[in-house]
């Protein structure tokens, strides 16, 4: 499968990676520098009451779509996500096991589209939207959402791909356990060409960090060319 896409503007934030100049420094190192145990710097566009309401994950998604939304104006939203609200389904699972009740809180935010769906109710918002999760992939099939809304009349997708706090039950079998978000203004384009091929298990690379870090750190460097692996496609990215 071959696609091709633009980007228009971006946001993101990550341990240490809290500015435009901390990404494009790191874009410039080989490998891009990058540390878990940096601070995460302060959220800028949400309320505190609704800061405390979210998890790690879903405030940084938020905080990083609310810096595109009003200078583009997307006409759909697309949130990715692998492991979803895997700190507050933890909560859930612990509070049930020891025979506790449940946060009405953490229930009514506990499923995979609630990062989405309150970024609609705080614009007011009847933008389409919808929320993905593909495993290692899900930010690829982002990209493959958004492209095929593109070619069905939309202009403009804001794709975020986010990831919260991994609690330290499932550390072991997570490759990355921090907090952090990627947000694009994606539009039709031929920017970036994607060529996605099937993985071959002898082609297996360990992972060191979230697919969107590394799409986003290659589009701020001058790197021709980006191959990104994961257990089941090489998505091959060319400018």
């Amino acid at each position: 499968m071959d696609f091709s896409i633009s980007i228009r503007g971006w946001s993101a934030r990550a341990p240490g990676l809290v500015t435009c100049e901390d990404w494009m420094n790191a874009a410039e190192q080989t490998p891009p520098c990058f540390n878990h145990q940096n601070p995460l710097g302060k959220l800028k566009n949400l309320s505190t009451i609704m800061a405390r309401r979210l998890n790690s994950g879903s405030r940084l998604a938020l905080d990083s779509a609310l810096d595109l939304f009003s200078a583009h104006q997307p006409d759909a939203f697309i949130f990715t996500c692998q492991h979803g609200e895997l700190e507050r389904n933890f909560r859930i699972l612990s509070s049930l096991s020891e025979g506790n009740g449940v946060s009405p809180t953490d229930f009514t935010l506990s499923v995979h589209n609630s990062a989405v769906g309150q970024l609609a109710i705080m614009l007011g918002s009847p933008t389409i939207s919808t929320s993905i999760a593909a495993g290692e992939d899900s930010f690829h099939q982002g990209l493959i959402e958004a492209f095929s809304l593109l070619n069905n009349g939309f202009e403009r997708i804001l794709l975020v791909d986010f990831e919260g706090q991994i609690p330290d039950f499932y550390a072991a079998h997570i490759g990355h356990h921090w907090p952090y978000a990627c947000a694009m203004i994606i539009e039709k384009g031929n920017d970036l060409h994607c060529k996605m091929m099937p993985a071959s298990n002898l082609c297996r690379q360990s992972i060191t960090l979230p697919q969107s870090m590394q799409f986003l750190l290659y589009w701020l460097s001058p790197q021709q060319r980006l191959v990104i692996n994961s257990q089941y496609s090489h998505w091959s990215w060319s400018r």
